[in-house]
């Protein structure tokens, strides 16, 4: 296996994985705003939360394009697509946690 894929593979992977992590600050940042909404009984604070969830829909959604991109493109290295399984589950609550408040 060549080296420059295998640090290529690693690149995107870590990428991929910081833009995860950063989808779930997204999501704990709308967690806080609904509890504060709810706490204030602030229905416009409310509305901004369920009004932003699509940037958190968009994270997951380049999360899981850039994962099968990922996949796809870098066969030779498979073998380390276990890690990327692992985590790849995190992103699809994304959007489920932060719809939340819309249920309540």
């Amino acid at each position: 296996m060549n080296d420059s894929t295998r640090s290529s593979y690693d690149a995107e992977l870590e990428d991929l994985e910081a833009r995860a992590l950063g989808g779930l600050d997204l999501v704990g940042r709308a967690l806080v705003r609904t509890l504060e909404a709810l706490e204030n009984q602030d229905l416009e604070l409310a509305q901004s939360v369920t009004a932003d969830d699509d940037q958190i829909d968009e994270r997951y959604l380049e999360i899981h394009r850039g994962l099968i991109t990922l996949l796809a493109t870098q066969s030779p290295v498979a073998g380390r697509a276990e890690p990327t399984s692992s985590w790849r589950k995190t992103p699809d609550n994304l959007p489920r946690e932060a719809r939340q408040p819309r249920s309540w």
